[in-house]
């Protein structure tokens, strides 16, 4: 006989493939507790033991995909090091491109961006380190991440709407040198 961490794990796995076989014809916002519930085989009242809405469930599906990606991190020494980190990351994305689809499709995506940002803040560091620039001012620092996370967050986009035909190295050589070229003081 299962225990009860078992059984909750069975039921969210069971909801999360539901969710997902859902949302291949759907948007989340259109996805109703009801028919989660009959495609999952999950009773209401199991669902609202766990969640709320059914964009609970993608959200959590989220941030244990931003956990997984941020568990790459090492502190770089040099930008080789750097490099490796980036394309560990691309890597983890190329294997994940189905569900970061869909986080991006659904608008969940949040957590990339801030994820995107702490990599943008590693290169910021290492860049500091190794040429002995000054950090940024606040504001600065803002607008000039802003613009890097974006542009990292449409690269990734692209890159897997496109069928990702150049390799995750391929993509953070190009990353990186984008970084380089745009790191202006």
């Amino acid at each position: 006989m299962p225990n009860d961490n078992q059984r909750i794990k069975l039921t969210k796995r069971l909801l999360r493939e539901g969710l997902l076989h859902l949302l291949e014809g759907k948007s989340i916002d259109k996805i109703t507790v009801k028919e989660l519930c009959v495609e999952s085989g999950i009773n209401r009242a199991t669902f609202y033991r766990h969640y709320d809405i059914p964009r609970d469930i993608l959200t959590e599906i989220e941030h244990e995909l931003n956990h997984s990606i941020r568990s790459l991190y090492t502190k770089p020494n040099n930008m080789q090091e750097f490099q490796q980190y980036i394309e560990k990351v691309f890597i983890h994305i190329y294997h994940n491109a189905d569900l970061i689809r869909v986080l991006i499709r659904n608008k969940t995506s949040e957590g990339l961006t801030h994820t995107f940002n702490e990599m943008y803040q590693m290169f910021l560091d290492l860049k500091k380190d190794l040429r002995g620039v000054q950090k940024l001012d606040d504001e600065s620092y803002k607008l000039l991440s802003s613009y890097c996370i974006g542009g990292i967050f449409f690269l990734m986009s692209e890159w897997l709407n496109e069928g990702m035909k150049k390799t995750p190295k391929e993509v953070a050589e190009l990353l990186l040198q984008q970084f380089d070229k745009d790191f202006i003081f």
